[in-house]
């Protein structure tokens, strides 16, 4: 499992990001003050059973605009933290969100899904 850690700074707050590959991507997101606060946002592989590939790109549409994000990338991660709202954070608490529902409920339909490899 590949492991990569890096701090955002979305609107005006430090986060910290952890991207996890298994089985998927995982996203770990928690507020640099308070790491206890954790939320993971969990984008499972698609319909393949093959295990060296990861939901890499993803196309989604809102009002007609479209966004594509790298899901292993932090502008992806800043992008889910911009949807997760200010009550996601709670002190020692961990709460796991489907990354695809995520987007689901913030108004963006799924246009495409590009699936990556794992190196």
């Amino acid at each position: 499992m590949k492991k990569k850690t890096r701090v955002l700074t979305v609107g005006g707050a430090r986060y910290v990001c952890l991207i996890c590959f298994n089985g998927g991507i995982n996203v770990k997101l928690s507020p640099e003050k308070d790491k206890t606060a954790i939320v993971k946002v969990y984008f499972p592989r698609g319909g393949d059973d093959e295990e060296d590939i990861f939901p890499e790109v993803i196309r989604a549409v809102k009002d007609g605009e479209s966004v594509s994000f790298m899901t292993d990338r932090p502008s992806g991660a800043a992008l889910v933290l911009s949807l997760l709202g200010d009550g996601a954070f709670v002190s020692r608490k961990t709460c796991t969100v489907n990354g695809y529902e995520l987007l689901q409920k913030s108004g963006y339909k799924i246009a495409e899904i590009k699936n990556g490899l794992f190196w």
